[in-house]
């Protein structure tokens, strides 16, 4: 059975430290977050957001798709996947968790305009403008 964390240790301390300009001090605060309760899936969703903002797509992708894989109907790590999918150029497959994310939560701004960015880079501007239009 996974340790509990200590007290001070949590996922909102690690994204205020992200916020405040720290992202080593939350990257350490998630790993040590992560060491204890390893299926914590918002931990780990900070972590890829960290991760892509540092430059590492692929383990960013990784670690969305295991956030995915264990919480299908997440909106929030869904619309990131796809954002981190279409800067590796995958559209296909970012517009495939965008749209659910759209589906699971058509009132997502982000995710609408997301998935309008990636119809518009794949030529399919009949979509792009529709989810332009929900995003609006």
């Amino acid at each position: 059975m996974p340790k509990k964390p200590k007290p001070g240790i949590s996922v909102a301390k690690a994204r205020s430290l992200l916020q405040a300009g720290k992202p080593g001090e939350a990257a350490a605060m998630l790993k040590k977050l992560l060491k204890k309760t390893p299926n914590n899936t918002a931990a780990l969703e900070l972590m890829a957001e960290l991760a892509f903002k540092q430059g590492d797509a692929i383990a960013a992708t990784r670690m969305l798709q295991t956030v995915v894989a264990s919480q299908p109907d997440r909106v929030s790590a869904l619309n990131k996947l796809g954002v981190v999918l279409a800067t590796q150029s995958q559209f296909a497959k970012a517009a495939e968790y965008l749209g659910r994310a759209v589906k699971l939560d058509p009132d997502c701004f982000a995710a609408q305009l997301d998935l309008c960015k990636v119809n518009r880079e794949m030529g399919l501007l009949d979509k792009s403008i529709d989810a332009g239009l929900h995003a609006v």
